[in-house]
């Protein structure tokens, strides 16, 4: 099994026709040992054949910092996990013993939907699925800031200070932002991740 928590995890060959997608929470940054504790309960509990793939989609962000590019990998879907299950038997009960093991797996805080988790929908699937099929590739962080944006610094010694955006190189991945400072206007240069977009 390939040991990248980001990537799909299966305990069978394929699902039969009854399995839906449900998405499970999880506690803050635990998504990726929740995965393959998911995994691991389901077959210590005898229940491997209802658990299908365990999803923890991520996305390959290419950043500057300190004028080095590097890969940033961004959860997309923060305190979740989307599980193909075999979660109701063929009269619509819930498997009760399944739905409380997964519950009770380390890392898990529950399901959406309660007592009751209701399966996503076809359109949400899909979605989750395609972004998952392209979590590998690495995507260009772009233009984030254009010139005139307002800004609030988030870090370095003008933390707190807010500003407008007086010029972009994005190759560098930085910025220079002019800052109130004194009673006139002065222009810091900083890197995109020392800044945050500000709501006007």
């Amino acid at each position: 099994m390939d040991d990248d928590p980001s990537h799909s995890s299966s305990t069978g060959d394929g699902p039969p026709p009854n399995f839906h997608w449900y998405t499970l929470q999880t506690i803050s940054n635990y998504e990726a040992r929740a995965q393959k504790a998911v995994l691991q309960q389901a077959r210590m509990g005898g229940m491997g054949a209802l658990v299908g793939r365990i999803l923890f989609p991520v996305q390959n962000i290419c950043d500057v910092r300190n004028g080095q590019r590097r890969v940033v990998r961004r959860k997309l879907y923060p305190g979740y996990l989307f599980a193909e299950l075999d979660l109701f038997d063929g009269e619509g009960n819930l498997r009760h013993e399944l739905w409380q093991l997964l519950r009770g797996t380390q890392g898990v805080s529950g399901f959406v939907g309660s007592d009751r988790p209701t399966p996503l929908k076809q359109a949400e699937v899909d979605s989750i699925l395609a972004h998952v099929a392209v979590q590998d590739e690495v995507r260009e962080m772009g233009r984030p800031y254009e010139v005139g944006a307002p800004v609030k610094i988030t870090d370095g010694p003008f933390a707190g200070s807010s500003g407008e955006v007086e010029s972009v190189d994005v190759k560098a991945g930085t910025l220079r932002v002019g800052v109130g400072l004194f009673g006139r206007k002065t222009p810091v240069d900083l890197e995109f991740w020392q800044v945050a977009k500000e709501e006007v």
